[in-house]
């Protein structure tokens, strides 16, 4: 019998996708043969971190034309279950090594880390979506002034 390939679960916001999110597909790929994003629901981002500037389906879409990314899973939990890994078949969540809360405190990897279910990325400094549309904001003061 065949093995299964290892899939990867590595999900986020994946709003105005930039060579942060990339670096962090590309390095989930390297921990598997199979990568899963989930895309979190515009309900669970605007609980937990925010505002999006894209909606899901097309943050979803984006990410169905990374060839790092085999499936896109849209408008998924904010905070990652057993059950959502099962449901996709991954055996490993991936994350950076930044720490993450959702909104009630929960420190979402601890859990897959205490079963050996959790592979840590490195998180790239200096970019990130925040930091984009702050310069982008920037740059309209600029033209208005």
């Amino acid at each position: 019998m065949a093995e299964q390939p290892v899939r990867i679960y590595v999900d986020g916001c994946f709003d105005l996708l930039h060579s942060g999110h990339y670096n962090a597909l590309r390095q989930g790929r390297a921990m598997g043969e199979v990568v899963v994003a989930g895309v979190h629901s515009d309900e669970d981002i605007l609980l937990n971190k925010g505002p999006t500037i894209m909606s899901g389906l097309e943050r979803a879409e984006i990410l169905r034309h990374c060839k790092f990314v085999d499936e896109v899973k849209p408008d998924t939990a904010y905070t990652v279950s057993f059950d959502m890994l099962k449901e996709f078949n991954c055996g490993f969540y991936a994350h950076g090594d930044d720490p993450v809360f959702d909104y009630t405190g929960v420190y979402l990897t601890a859990k897959f880390k205490e079963k050996n279910m959790f592979k840590v990325f490195k998180r790239t400094e200096g970019v990130s979506t925040t930091e984009i549309t702050g310069r982008l904001l920037k740059l309209v003061d600029a033209l208005n002034n």
